[in-house]
């Protein structure tokens, strides 16, 4: 998705300017991607099936890649790839939310008088220290 690029295009933003110090948990948790050859089969995929009175139509479908595996790899990688130092240290996830809580509120606070943005925030946090997998059974049967 599009949000995914962006938040993949600033973590690399990040590990280019030499921000990118440390993974947030313990690496262990697991994400599922989507490649943009994924998605676009799944849309030509809907697109046949989408017709009037379709058992499809209306209903809402997770697309991913269907592999599962740590979010941190998968970073290691694309940074590695591109010539980046990937995060070797680790700091807990409640650390990381309390400190992207803080830089929040520093930014409503001071934000509009210093045009500072957070250089985390709670949904990077999440993201980057949460699982995220969906399942695509019903993508598959369907």
């Amino acid at each position: 998705t599009t949000r995914l690029v962006h938040f993949v295009g600033q973590l690399i933003a990040k590990a280019r300017s030499g921000m990118m110090t440390h993974m947030i948990g313990d690496g262990r948790n697991i994400s599922d991607f989507t490649f943009v050859e994924n998605a676009v089969l799944a849309h030509m995929l809907a697109q046949e099936r989408l017709q009037p009175d379709s058992p499809v139509a209306g209903r809402a479908y997770f697309i991913t890649n269907g592999e599962p595996r740590p979010f941190w790899t998968f970073v290691k990688e694309i940074l590695e790839a591109l010539g980046c130092v990937a995060p070797a240290q680790s700091i807990s996830y409640r650390v990381a939310f309390f400190l992207s809580w803080l830089m929040e509120w520093a930014r409503r606070l001071l934000g509009w008088l210093l045009k500072i943005r957070p250089t985390l925030t709670r949904r990077m946090v999440v993201q980057m220290g949460k699982h995220n997998c969906f399942s695509i059974d019903r993508a598959k049967q369907d």
